[in-house]
């Protein structure tokens, strides 16, 4: 066999993310805090949204209600989604949390059992 047949099998090994129980803690803990950072866009929009419809209903001698909806469309865009976001983030650090429980469990419960 010549040299440039070879093929080196030397791949870069990735660390395994799921069975580290820091990185997974980790993970959860920013998951949970960004979903705080969204869940404060979330009342923040929604205090605009709020004021807006205040604003424009009592300030406004001809009100329209197409540009009443067309303004609102562009309001509830980052308000559904912050709130989507904040739903999707508290899933996935819940979700690590009881990823996390249920193989420690596992683990113990493994301790426990004797194998002869």
């Amino acid at each position: 066999m010549s040299d440039e047949m070879t093929v080196s099998s030397k791949e870069p090994v990735e660390p395994d993310t799921y069975h580290d129980q820091k990185t997974m803690t980790r993970i959860a803990v920013f998951a949970s805090r960004l979903s705080l950072l969204f869940l404060a866009l979330f009342l923040l929009v929604g205090a605009v949204i709020a004021l807006f419809i205040w604003w424009y209903i009592s300030g406004r001698p001809g009100f329209v209600l197409e540009i009443f909806i067309a303004y609102m469309m562009y309001a509830l865009a980052p308000f559904i989604l912050s709130g989507f976001f904040w739903i999707a983030l508290q899933f996935i650090s819940e979700g690590s949390y009881l990823l996390l429980d249920i193989e420690e469990n596992t683990r113990s419960a493994k301790k426990d059992v004797a194998i002869p």
